[in-house]
């Protein structure tokens, strides 16, 4: 029995080290590399091993130059010379992988007890496993609405009042997991966040080849990331890079207040948060930026809102809202709705809706929506891509996709379905025969 026994741990330690011999990184391998990049150094090594390097281009130096000479040395020991301590190696199938260790937040690198009512949070915000520093990262804090964005360096600087309760701040970054930390309270600290990206950071493909680095870094599909808003044209020309990249980074963080007042984004009770807040009363001296609003909105000569737009809106120049409006809409110049109407959306120039307008939509000029459930009032044109359930009356120009309700003016065009009445100098319209064309000149497609 002891015999058998015996037999039985032999083999065993003799397969253990059979396996740990056949391992890519117990390998020995005896290379000659001068003066070379380190992409080609690592193909060499490879090729001589019989097996391949797989790693992350963003955290491996691969351009870097270096001279490798080694007789009969195991691969572990070669690349332990090449690279330093911060990175380890994993064997995977026929790859070997280098990448840098998973960077953990430390919370607190230093900290101070601060003698002014106000204290600073400031470091770093770098890649959980690369290493790299992640500029363009917005760190924030939720209660009182403060907020930064690191710089190209991955580097930022919070001011706190000692006054606010304050526990905890939150990162985020567009493509990584929103991170939340704990602070040490009143005292000037310096931290370094890590944060960990949402994909996979490695996806090794057979079919790559080592003179391509032997790796695929998994990326995003390219999208049109802009918010309805900001692709608007007024959107595009009063929206900064700076704030859309903040609003990639919150796309998830949103919360409410009673009221909010701006002189001009970013300069309001909410600073640069603003775009995330949907506010009851919203009151902007010249412009505001604001994530919605539920009551009453004025300004003297913009609101733009990402979200929803209830009960009552009013600007001097021009409203643009992303999502819909409930009530009434009111601007000197434009209003531009990015979804539906429901209520009375006026303006002195052009009026615009993406969806339906379900009420009244009247324009000094221009008005212009999807489909109208209502009435459509213009002093120049009016357009509906869709259809008209309703009227459109206009000096000179309407115009529908299909009509169930009136047109009045001095030119109306119905592209598809007329099942209304048209009343004009000129009508153009298609439907049946039997209804009303009132006007000098009208034409109609010939039956079949």
């Amino acid at each position: 029995m002891k015999k058998k026994l015996f037999l039985i741990v032999v083999m065993i330690v003799v397969n253990i080290a059979m396996l740990q011999a056949q391992s890519h990184l117990n390998k020995t391998i005896t290379v000659d590399i001068r003066n070379q990049s380190l992409k080609d150094a690592l193909i060499k090594m490879g090729s001589e091993g019989d097996f391949k390097f797989s790693y992350n281009s963003k955290s491996v130096p691969k351009d870097s130059v270096v001279s490798i000479l080694v007789e009969n040395k195991r691969v572990l020991h070669v690349l332990r010379s090449v690279f330093n301590s911060t990175y380890d190696f994993k064997e995977v199938g026929n790859y070997v992988i280098i990448r840098r260790k998973i960077i953990a937040t430390q919370n607190v690198v230093a900290k101070k007890v601060a003698v002014s009512d106000d204290y600073f949070i400031t470091g770093f915000v770098v890649d959980e496993a690369s290493g790299e520093k992640l500029g363009n990262t917005t760190i924030y804090e939720k209660m009182n609405l403060l907020s930064t964005m690191t710089d190209d360096e991955g580097y930022f600087s919070l001011k706190l009042k000692k006054k606010f309760s304050i526990a905890e701040i939150s990162i985020s970054k567009e493509n990584y997991i929103d991170t939340t930390i704990t602070i040490v309270k009143n005292h000037n600290q310096q931290i370094t966040i890590a944060l960990t990206e949402q994909t996979p950071v490695y996806v090794l493909r057979e079919t790559e080849t080592d003179t391509k680095g032997g790796i695929v870094v998994a990326s995003a599909n390219i999208i049109d990331n802009l918010f309805p808003e900001e692709k608007t044209w007024v959107g595009r020309l009063f929206i900064s890079s700076k704030q859309k990249i903040q609003n990639l980074n919150l796309k998830k963080f949103y919360t409410t207040r009673t009221w909010q007042m701006s002189f001009i984004p970013p300069y309001s009770t909410h600073g640069r948060l603003n775009a995330q807040v949907v506010n009851k009363y919203s009151l902007n001296i010249l412009g505001g930026y604001s994530g919605g609003t539920d009551v009453f909105e004025m300004a003297g000569i913009y609101n733009m809102n990402k979200k929803d737009v209830k009960y009552f809106q009013t600007a001097g120049v021009f409203n643009n809202v992303g999502g819909k409006v409930t009530g009434f809409q009111l601007a000197g110049v434009m209003n531009n709705v990015q979804d539906t109407v429901r209520g009375f959306q006026g303006a002195g120039i052009l009026n615009t809706s993406a969806s339906l307008v379900k009420g009244t939509q009247f324009s000094g000029i221009v008005s212009i929506a999807k489909s109208i459930e209502g009435v459509q009032l213009a002093g120049i044109a009016n357009i509906a891509k869709g259809n008209v359930r309703g009227a459109q009356w206009a000096a000179i120009y309407n115009k529908a996709a299909s009509i169930s309700g009136i047109q009045v003016g001095l030119i109306n065009v119905v592209t598809e379905k007329n099942t209304g009445s048209s009343f004009g100098l000129i009508n153009i319209s298609k439907g049946k025969n039997d209804r009303k064309r009132v006007g000098f000149i009208y034409r109609a497609p010939r039956k079949k």
